[in-house]
């Protein structure tokens, strides 16, 4: 009887060790479409930005030897309350800096959201929170410019924010591993069938000089550039 227990708990034991032997760090995405995509805006016009994407995500993660995405698994991320997403605004004039070191210019804007909610408004952008619907996580917000100048728009992932939360996206987010952390999201900007993106870049391109971005691909694809006359 004692054999048989101890041959019943090693197996437990082992399968729970097996089950939960590993440490991931995830990326994923938040798809967004901003319109209408015009090479410039009048002061008054409106620009809208969106969200709907399913609660079942691609997620990446690493290997250990060098952090890169080089894997991935799916899992369903129900009513998942992802921390932090902002976004942000930067006001482009000055083309001896790179883009995220211009002046924040959210107070240049009137921003409008009827699908989710703003749990931070500040002079440099908004922390928002997405909205659960029927498996389904939305966003609908617009911007009402006021100013004229060279804008970029910017959303972007905080893992650590404030510094006390650092494991606030810490989740059991899959079976096979104990210690899970939603790493990082990228916000894909109007992603075309044939994989490029309507963001304005060219336009950016123009006036900044890319050579000072440390992630240009970030400017090219998860950004948006507009100008407003």
């Amino acid at each position: 009887m004692k054999t048989t227990l101890f041959v019943c708990l090693s197996a437990l034991l082992m399968s729970v060790s097996c089950k939960k032997r590993c440490s991931r760090s995830y990326m994923l995405e938040h798809t967004i479409t901003i319109f209408p995509v015009q090479e410039s805006y009048n002061i008054g016009d409106t620009i809208w930005i969106e969200m709907s994407f399913p609660d079942v995500f691609t997620l990446f993660y690493g290997d250990a030897g060098n952090g890169a995405f080089l894997n991935s698994t799916t899992a369903k991320l129900s009513d998942f309350d992802f921390h932090r997403n902002f976004i942000r605004l930067f006001k482009l004039s000055n083309q001896e800096i790179s883009a995220f070191s211009q002046n924040a210019a959210w107070n240049e804007i009137e921003f409008n959201i009827s699908e989710g909610m703003i749990l931070i408004e500040e002079n440099s952008g908004i922390e928002y929170k997405l909205k659960y619907l029927n498996n389904t996580y939305l966003l609908s917000a617009n911007i009402i410019l006021q100013n004229s100048g060279l804008y970029l728009l910017s959303p972007h992932f905080r893992l650590k924010y404030p510094d006390s939360s650092f494991g606030a996206n810490e989740q059991d987010i899959t079976p096979e591993c104990e210690k899970e952390i939603i790493y990082d999201i990228h916000f894909p900007i109007n992603r075309q069938s044939d994989g490029s993106y309507l963001t304005n870049y060219y336009i950016f391109e123009q006036h900044m000089n890319p050579t000072l971005e440390t992630d240009l691909d970030r400017i090219k694809n998860r950004c948006f550039t507009f100008k407003v006359n």
